[in-house]
């Protein structure tokens, strides 16, 4: 709503910024624009299954980035269609946590960051 308001007034766009003039505001309807997988799709959330949702993470973020604003709170999650097919989706993601190469070069010893050579570069070592 503050953005709306903010809009409307003429006053500040979606970053905060002071606009210089009131700009239009337009309200579109979305249809489908792919064709859902089949089976895929929930009238509600009562539809889905409990026992094939898990929650991944949350984290926190100031609205528009000033903590002298509202916290907002952002949920990370998967769901599936039933607890197996979670179970696998886990699964993969811890094995693709094994194989990240950035744990796997630092683990074998192929390269090494150092501020001195700038953040985020990677410095080769012999057998890398």
């Amino acid at each position: 709503m503050e953005l709306i308001e903010g809009l409307e007034k003429g006053g500040f766009d979606e970053y905060g910024n002071p606009l210089k003039e009131k700009v239009e505001i337009s309200i579109y309807k979305q249809a489908h624009f792919c064709r859902p997988v089949p089976g895929t799709t929930r009238a509600n959330t009562r539809q889905i299954n409990p026992d094939a949702v898990k929650l991944m993470s949350v984290a926190g973020a100031y609205w528009r980035g000033d903590e002298r604003n509202t916290m907002l709170q952002r949920v990370y999650g998967t769901a599936w269609h039933n607890s197996q097919e979670l179970e696998e989706h886990l699964w993969r993601i811890e094995e693709a946590k094994k194989r990240d190469h950035r744990k796997l070069g630092k683990e074998l010893g192929l390269f090494y960051f150092s501020e001195d050579i700038g953040p985020g570069l990677a410095a080769l070592h012999a057998k890398g």
